[in-house]
């Protein structure tokens, strides 16, 4: 009829280059805030002549605005062999990112770490930078980071520390199929004045049983 006519008019009026999005999620349309997230659990037990357990969860909820993402990560692990008492580590991270265009943004994160078999009571830090995201597409991203941090240490038997220190973070990943994911992610601390390193990475293939995407709209 009439209407579908001048529905189809218009369609093909419309200069299709200013099309950005087809579906857009609410921060890709500045509507409201997407939130994803995933968590893991192994658990690892051997018996015999070096019976022994090992527990290891992480988590990690990021989300995303127009302007803004922020993001807060966690890990824990618990270990315990024969003839040793069990250990502890965990580490809690989080950081908040302030777009300043369509691919960079400035940030502020922190993170608090502790791993008794390492002598580390506490290790607690927190820095600003410049990031960019260098890849993002619907299989593919890449972001780099990096900034200045200040870091202190709080050891069991060694000496406590307090240092500057040049950060950075990098995460990369790339889904050949929906239900397949591969994955690096590292960041660390380069003290500037003993020239000490502390670094995180992580490398492997995620699989996930359940993929679930929520967001929140906002009306004006």
């Amino acid at each position: 009829g009439a209407g579908l006519d001048q529905h189809a008019r218009r369609v093909a009026g419309m200069d299709l280059a200013r099309i950005v999005y087809l579906n857009p999620k609410p921060h890709e349309s500045g509507t409201g805030t997407t939130y994803s997230g995933r968590a893991a659990l192994s658990v690892n037990s051997s018996s015999g002549n070096a019976p022994g357990r090992r527990l290891y969860g992480d988590a990690e909820l990021t989300g995303r605005a127009a302007e803004y993402r922020y993001q807060l990560a966690g890990k824990v692990e618990r270990r315990s062999e024969q003839g040793t008492e069990t250990t502890s580590a965990w580490r809690a991270t989080g950081n908040h990112d302030r777009f300043v265009g369509a691919a960079r943004f400035v940030y502020a994160r922190g993170a608090l770490e502790h791993d008794r078999a390492k002598d580390l009571a506490l290790r607690s830090s927190a820095g600003l930078g410049l990031g960019a995201e260098l890849v993002q597409t619907d299989r593919a991203s890449v972001s780099l980071r990096g900034g200045l941090d200040y870091a202190t240490e709080r050891r069991y038997a060694g000496e406590d520390r307090d240092y500057p220190a040049l950060g950075w973070g990098l995460k990369a990943s790339y889904a050949p199929w929906p239900s397949l994911e591969l994955f690096h992610e590292q960041d660390g601390l380069r003290d500037l004045r003993e020239n000490g390193v502390v670094l995180h990475s992580k490398t492997g293939l995620r699989v996930p049983f359940r993929s679930e995407e929520h967001t929140s709209e906002s009306s004006h």
